[in-house]
């Protein structure tokens, strides 16, 4: 699933930043990465003002700025708090080559309740059948995003594999947020409960991460 001109770097230290440490899980995930580093390069931001933005506790908030200085991704900007470095702005890009739609509810028969997230990418390619549907489905589980459809565009066409007709129907509006197909280009899609659209951001990260070295690890 690779596609031409990956931002190869940035997906390496935006997951390296969120690998889990000795003592387990980092405490947020690779969403809070670049969320963190997109609001450092607009202006310096501090530990409490992360924690507030992001829900994140005090504890992870710490690592989280304390990884971010070791990869040379922020700096100090005085009392201010920290500012993102040239590479770190980089890793911020990440933003926009992921796009994030939102909607206040799901289309009625998709059965994701509530508020839902559609994302997509053109750097991951769309799955051509279930076997590539159940390859980013692995990514998703891994990072608790379980409910999830998975699609893609291409030939300005919105498809996803193995839904009914009258639910892919469904599933294309909902990938409407993102604009017309024709003005998206060949892509991945990805729509999920808002609550897990951090971790679906993830998985995209570590999925163009892994094109990117040109081998099958497994997610982790």
């Amino acid at each position: 699933m690779r596609r031409l001109g990956p931002p190869c770097e940035e997906a390496r230290l935006a997951r390296e930043a969120a690998e889990p440490g000795r003592g387990g899980a980092a405490g947020y995930t690779i969403y809070h990465v670049v969320a963190v580093l997109a609001g450092a390069a607009r202006s310096p931001v501090g530990r409490p003002a992360i924690e507030r933005s992001l829900g994140l506790g005090e504890a992870s908030a710490r690592t989280l700025l304390r990884r971010l200085r070791v990869l040379g991704l922020l700096k100090p900007a005085g009392r201010s708090g920290h500012e993102a470095t040239e590479l770190g702005r980089r890793v911020a890009g990440l933003l926009g080559v992921i796009r994030v739609a939102r909607l206040p509810r799901s289309p009625e028969g998709l059965s994701l309740g509530g508020p839902i997230a559609v994302l997509y990418t053109c750097l991951l390619s769309p799955p051509k059948g279930l076997t590539d549907v159940y390859r980013v489905r692995d990514y998703l589980v891994v990072e608790s995003c379980k409910t999830s459809i998975v699609g893609g565009v291409a030939g300005g066409r919105v498809f996803f594999p193995g839904l009914p007709p009258d639910l892919e129907e469904a599933a294309a509006a909902a990938a409407g947020a993102l604009g017309h197909a024709d003005d998206l280009g060949e892509g991945l899609i990805v729509i999920a409960p808002d609550s897990c659209a951090d971790k679906a951001f993830s998985a995209m990260v570590k999925m163009i991460d892994d094109a990117c070295g040109n081998t099958e690890r497994p997610p982790t």
